[in-house]
């Protein structure tokens, strides 16, 4: 299932590409707006991979979605649409990454051939991407561990939703991410118990928690014993 959002203030321009894109061999979740603030919510609150915009609209038009849109995904494939012949639109959009200009009306095989090609595209890479984006993911964490990795900044970082990006993780490692990031602190937190001599309050900001009660509490909810009980039975043994 590929989801794409259509974005077009003329109701019947919308329901004239949403038969276009249903004639598509590929499985569509198609998702309509009628203006560039509500697309640009929506793209906000869920992860698309084709963007099909009018260029005219009220509120806001396609140029200035498109160029919100970069500021924090580069990866979302975008056709414009547009009834207007106008090269200075044509080029302020080639410099945001757009794959096609299209002129309304529609040309139905001019539209078919040029979202053919992007679905092709977008379902040869989509195991791949997946793959690599939780590569990245899992990088981060295990590098910036110590950090206040949230989950809107690991989602800007990877040019995703923070609501995608959660989703995705927990399909792939059949955990959430948050609860991975915490159960690889603490794992970090035993290795020091057990090798260091680091206070406790010092090893509970090393890994990222600034707050030492709530460290306790969590390790105390994990292993069943406090981190001090957990050094002082290690050393014993």
């Amino acid at each position: 299932m590929i989801p794409v959002l259509i974005v077009d203030d003329n109701q019947l321009e919308r329901q004239g590409i949403r038969f276009l894109l249903e004639k598509q061999e590929y499985s569509l979740e198609i998702t309509e707006c009628c203006n560039g603030i509500e697309a640009l919510e929506k793209i906000k609150e869920q992860h698309f991979e084709l963007l099909i915009t009018d260029i005219k609209m009220p509120i806001m038009n396609g140029v200035d979605l498109i160029t919100h849109i970069r500021e924090f995904n580069q990866t979302l494939q975008v056709i414009v649409l547009s009834g207007y012949d106008d090269f200075n639109y044509a080029r302020e959009l080639l410099k945001a990454n757009v794959v096609d200009y299209l002129l309304k009306p529609i040309n139905p095989t001019e539209f078919h051939t040029c979202v053919a090609q992007i679905l092709n595209q977008l379902m040869a890479q989509k195991p791949f991407t997946n793959d690599k984006i939780i590569d990245k993911v899992l990088t981060i964490i295990h590098h910036e561990f110590d950090r206040d990795l949230t989950l809107e900044d690991l989602a800007t970082r990877v040019f995703l939703s923070p609501n995608y990006l959660s989703i995705l993780f927990k399909k792939e490692m059949n955990i959430g991410m948050n609860k991975y990031l915490n159960h690889f602190r603490l794992e970090k937190a035993c290795s020091l118990l057990r090798n260091s001599n680091m206070k406790v309050i010092d090893i509970s900001k090393y890994i990222g928690f600034d707050n030492p009660s709530y460290f306790n509490r969590l390790f105390k909810n994990t292993y069943g014993i406090t981190p001090s009980s957990y050094r002082e039975d290690k050393i014993q043994s």
